[in-house]
């Protein structure tokens, strides 16, 4: 089988990525599952104080009074309900819970590939990268958008900002001096001789 550093290092990039992923979309997880409980928590106690009011109240109250407690209970409900569908916390929470299981299990798979020995790994190392990156790809398609505090290890910018401002010097100092070079005349000048 046939492994390079440099495929080691890109999947070693990716396996961290994918830690992070799911890390970030367990968090997710866990805040749209908290999300949903405070939604539903106040519709289930609202609807069954709705329901045991409109029938065991009228001892109580006169029957106006008890339909318009029930109409504005019913109403609260409604509009908890229609903000959950609105949001679509129930499946924003599953698909989170999905997304870190699935980034976990790739992070996972490519620790233990990475473990082996490089004679002992399952398949070559550019089919395996190809793979894993394909899988790593799909799932960052399919999955929310995080805040932005991940550092996507595989957009990682140069570490000094003056290599990258350097590079940009010389390529502005090469671009202006062929622009003052094509500014002047490419034959010389000489004196003008009039007859008159």
């Amino acid at each position: 089988m046939s492994w390079s550093s440099d495929q080691e290092a890109i999947l070693e990039r990716l396996r961290v990525n994918c830690v992070n992923m799911s890390t970030q979309h367990k968090q997710s997880y866990f805040f749209y599952k908290k999300s949903v409980k405070y939604m539903r928590l106040p519709t289930i106690m609202l609807s069954s104080i709705g329901s045991v009011s409109s029938v065991g109240l009228t001892n109580y109250l006169h029957q106006n009074h008890i339909s318009a407690l029930t109409c504005a209970l019913a109403l609260i409900v409604s509009i908890l309900n229609s903000i959950e569908l609105f949001l679509r916390l129930s499946e924003t929470c599953e698909m989170e819970n999905e997304c870190s299981k699935a980034y976990y299990a790739i992070g996972v798979h490519i620790q233990k590939t990475l473990m082996l020995q490089r004679s002992h790994r399952p398949m070559e190392g550019s089919i395996y990268l190809e793979k894993k990156y394909s899988e790593y790809m799909v799932l960052v398609e399919k999955s929310n958008m995080l805040s932005g505090s991940i550092k996507d290890r595989m957009m990682e910018l140069p570490k000094s900002p003056s290599k990258m401002k350097n590079l940009l010097k010389r390529k502005n100092s090469n671009s202006s001096s062929s622009t003052s070079s094509s500014t002047e005349s490419p034959i010389p000048r000489q004196e003008e001789d009039v007859d008159l």
